[in-house]
This record gives C-alpha cells, sequence and structure tokens, in this order.
C-alpha cells in the first residue's frame, strides 16, 4: 500500500486522538502506519530533507486540523483532541473538505 496523503490521515489521525489524552505526533505516526499496513521499507521512506514522509504527512495533517480548531498543542509535539474535533466524529463526512468546512463553521 502507497504512504497515505495528508488528507487521508486527517480522519484516522483525529480518531486516535478520540479518548480525550494528550498525544505525542510520534505515537501518532507510529499507531497510523500500523493503522494502514505500512512496511518497514515504506515506514523508513525519506524526504529529501532527512524526515520521513509518513512522519512529515502525519505532521501536515496534524498542523491543519489544527488551525480548523479540530486538535490543540497541549505542549510542543503534543496534541489533543477539542470539543469541535469530537463534533465532528459524530457527524458523518465524505472527504477532507466537509471536515474542515464544518469545523470552521462550528466556530463561528
Amino acid at each position: 500500500m502507497p504512504i497515505p496523503t495528508f488528507q487521508k490521515l486527517i480522519m484516522p489521525l483525529l480518531a486516535f486522538a478520540s479518548d480525550g489524552n494528550e498525544h505525542p505526533l510520534g505515537a501518532a505516526v507510529a499507531r497510523l502506519a500500523d493503522q494502514f499496513g505500512l512496511t518497514e521499507a515504506e515506514r523508513n521512506e525519506l524526504l529529501a530533507s532527512g524526515q520521513t514522509i509518513i512522519y512529515n504527512r502525519v505532521a501536515w495533517a496534524r498542523t491543519y486540523m489544527g488551525k480548523s480548531g479540530l486538535l490543540e498543542t497541549a505542549r510542543r509535539g503534543i496534541f489533543r483532541i477539542t470539543d469541535v474535533g469530537v463534533g465532528v466524529l459524530s457527524t458523518p463526512f465524505h472527504n477532507y473538505g466537509d471536515v474542515f468546512g464544518g469545523a470552521v463553521t462550528q466556530q463561528r
């Protein structure tokens, strides 16, 4: 299976955070890599910067979710779900645009 795009990681990352606890990004990367069945080679595939592709994509998913109010940063490298994120999990969305649009609308 190819490494998922950051868009495909959004809902699984939100589900990972759904317990309401604080989570380090590295733990999310490991869990999502397992969930998507990535091989060791895929987990270790690097960008030119030296960062793994899967880490980069999970980090971007978390960044966009933070900007949309779905996740918040507890402290450096640690995130947790927000009330808006909990609400999104209970609403059927079909694509990542729906997720972000719904979150922004709920914040207004």
